[in-house]
């Protein structure tokens, strides 16, 4: 995750710019979302950051307030077609779980 609050700055851009700068593992989901203190505008897609946002995608996004996200995705349970927010949660917590988890 990423987040920005600059007022009288591109919120959208300096947020991508720090997804670009996250995304190390190729992360098949991003989004940003953008706010003027009125009203939550967001942009988010399957894909890396670069395919997800182009010029047009990041000027509709105007604000003063950002956060972004990119998300990696576990290829064995991605079926086509299923979009990211489909897909179970995985916790660390449940049997046959190898991961470790820092605090």
């Amino acid at each position: 995750m990423f987040g920005v609050w600059a007022p009288n700055e591109d919120v959208a851009k300096l947020a991508y710019y720090g997804l670009y700068a996250l995304q190390h593992r190729g992360q098949e989901s991003a989004g940003i979302a953008v706010s003027d203190g009125s009203r939550i505008m967001v942009h988010k897609e399957m894909g890396l950051v670069a395919q997800v946002f182009d010029e047009p995608a990041l000027t509709a996004l105007r604000g003063h307030i950002a956060v972004g996200h990119c998300r990696l995705l576990d290829h064995r349970r991605l079926k086509l077609g299923q979009r990211p927010a489909d897909l179970p949660l995985h916790r660390h917590d449940q049997p046959g779980c190898s991961a470790t988890t820092a605090t």
